[in-house]
């Protein structure tokens, strides 16, 4: 005789997993559709350098000596001096991106040159707009499930509100290497902010990454000692405190390669603890610089290292034979523009940088650094590098294109809204970007595909960039 309660357990069993199939059949693919490499619209050779740039003039002539990119640079922070002298309302746009956009500075304040008393204040205005941040969004962790009160609790607890200013002051400190800024200290690794439960996984408690060997002003310590609140030209926010060296600002100083330097030209190089190459010490991105020394047929590094009392130590380390480096910044030219962009392709978008991945202008951004330039990693503020002019939706699709296909490929980044496109040139009178985004298309088949990623297309990905106002920023 069957037991009566086995039966029925057996039987409900059955009915969950036929429930359960049905549903996965509605729920459709079980993963999002990946966009092919060579996307609708393009061809396989667009995804060549030579494609683009041989459908140009002279290719290898420099575009603009490096002098002419320093000056560009230093008017570009001379600009950001006076937000309310800047063109076509740049000013208020940047002001409100500002707010929005915790941590987010436009030129580091010199927060030396103020009193105990103003220091403190300054520092305290950060952490609250950190707070602020944390306790007036919606967050969730890394499964999407909302944080509890308790959570949010100790998120706060960790910023130590309460000691800022106690026996502290500023103090300076390298990175050790590329390690990210966060706006909220976060202690396990399940602590991230997800926007909601459906497609969009990017941590928001993120705000940028700092390369390796980056000098930044340490203005407080997390509960745990776990990080340090610091401001750096990219904003502030806390590091690691393992991540981060200290020192006396001279040495500092004297740490930070000006000449003899070597620039990351691939997307992702080692360098190692040995001549022989064999084991990793650490890695550069595309546009890091460390100071090299030349020892034989093998090239050495300079690299700035943690001991374990916290304090600032350069060791030497190896790069191979046929590392993608570069002694010294590229020479601007078209075909090295283009050739660091291919190398950049097929990249995941990583809107805060929490995976130590790139977006739309971060991308720009390291790509431009192998040339001298010092973009901003965001795109309002971009727009104030070096305007050059603009074009209304109203004007209709195509004297859109009109406008874009007027200024020169390679040199001319174009924003609407934020987001930020490299012209790359023009096929049969269509004009093409090298971009980095979260979007995806409709196919052929009612399926959507996910591009997701760096690629080449046109300017009609995100959707709105055809929708807004479009700025022109030429790099030359």
């Amino acid at each position: 005789m069957r037991h009566p309660v086995k039966t029925s357990f057996i039987y409900i069993l059955l009915l969950g997993l036929l429930f359960s199939a049905q549903l996965q059949g509605q729920r459709g693919p079980r993963y999002f559709l990946r966009a092919p490499d060579v996307l609708p619209g393009t061809l396989p050779e667009m995804r060549t350098p030579d494609f683009w740039t041989d459908r140009g003039e002279n290719p290898d002539k420099v575009i603009i000596p490096l002098s002419r990119i320093r000056e560009m640079n230093e008017a570009y922070r001379e600009r950001l001096n006076d937000l309310n002298a800047l063109e076509h309302g740049l000013g208020e746009e940047i002001e409100r991106q500002l707010r929005s956009w915790t941590g987010l500075v436009t030129l580091p304040p010199d927060l030396e040159n103020l009193s105990g008393e103003e220091q403190v204040a300054a520092i305290r205005e950060m952490v609250h707009s950190q707070i602020e941040f944390l306790k007036k969004r919606e967050h969730g962790n890394l499964l999407a499930i909302s944080y509890s009160e308790a959570e949010i609790g100790q998120m706060e607890a960790e910023m130590a509100f309460d000691r800022i200013g106690i026996n502290e002051g500023i103090r300076h400190g390298l990175t050790v290497k590329d390690c990210r800024i966060r706006i909220i200290p976060t202690l396990r690794p399940e602590y991230v902010s997800v926007g909601d439960n459906s497609r969009s996984r990017w941590d928001m408690f993120n705000l940028d990454i700092l390369p390796v060997s980056t000098p930044v002003k340490i203005l407080h310590t997390s509960a745990t000692g776990g990080y340090m609140l610091v401001i750096s030209d990219r904003g502030y926010g806390w590091i690691r405190s393992e991540e981060l060296a200290l020192a006396e600002k001279k040495h500092v100083e004297e740490c930070i390669p000006a000449e003899a330097f070597i620039v990351c030209t691939g997307e992702k190089v080692p360098f190692y603890s040995g001549r022989d190459c064999r084991y990793v010490s650490g890695w550069m991105r595309m546009g890091d610089r460390l100071a090299f020394a030349q020892e034989g047929d093998r090239m050495q590094v300079v690299v700035p290292c943690r001991q374990m009392d916290g304090t600032l130590s350069m060791e030497k380390a190896w790069l191979r034979k046929d590392a993608d480096v570069s002694e010294g910044f590229l020479p601007y030219t078209p075909r090295n523009v283009m050739d660091q962009a291919c190398k950049l392709l097929d990249l995941v978008y990583d809107y805060s940088g929490a995976w130590y991945g790139r977006n739309h202008i971060t991308i720009l951004r390291d790509l431009f650094s192998c040339f001298g330039f010092e973009l901003p990693g965001n795109g309002v503020l971009l727009q104030a590098y070096h305007y050059s002019g603009s074009i209304s939706p109203e004007a209709g699709k195509e004297a859109q294109y009109q406008a874009m296909l007027s200024h020169p490929p390679f040199i001319t980044i174009q924003v609407t809204r934020g987001h930020s496109q490299l012209l790359i040139g023009e096929y049969e009178g269509i004009p093409y970007v090298f971009d980095t985004h979260g979007y995806s298309y409709p196919g052929e088949d009612e399926n959507e595909y996910f591009i997701r990623r760096s690629c080449i297309y046109t300017p009609e990905i995100p959707g709105y960039m055809l929708k807004g106002e479009m700025v022109f920023v030429e790099l030359k």
